[in-house]
């Protein structure tokens, strides 16, 4: 059985992560680590922020469009807020804990 590789990848506090579609892009406000995960396949992005996971083939394309996922996240959490369960609530928090759109 091969043994799986896992690499850690920090986003440093007052990266600006530029988002054209939707218009939104956001600002770390403090560091967020990313776990990447090699797989046959590429590579998983994860975080403990919330359930998104981003399968790319190389680790730069897995961060960037985990990043990307994680804004559209944030913008749809905020823009349904009012109608929100509790454990979507408590992701949106974990969410706005670490980057804010700018």
């Amino acid at each position: 059985m091969a043994e799986e590789s896992t690499y850690n990848y920090c986003i440093r506090e007052g990266v600006l992560i530029p988002r054209s579609s939707p218009n939104a892009s956001a600002r770390v406000i403090q560091p967020l680590s990313i776990q990447l995960y090699l797989t046959e396949e590429g590579y998983i992005a994860v975080s403990d922020l919330c359930n998104i996971t981003e399968l790319e083939k190389t680790m730069s394309e897995a961060v960037r469009i985990y990043l990307y996922s994680l804004i559209d996240e944030l913008v749809w959490l905020q823009k349904h807020t009012e109608s929100l369960s509790e454990p979507l609530r408590e992701e949106l928090n974990r969410i706005r804990a670490y980057i804010r759109i700018v």
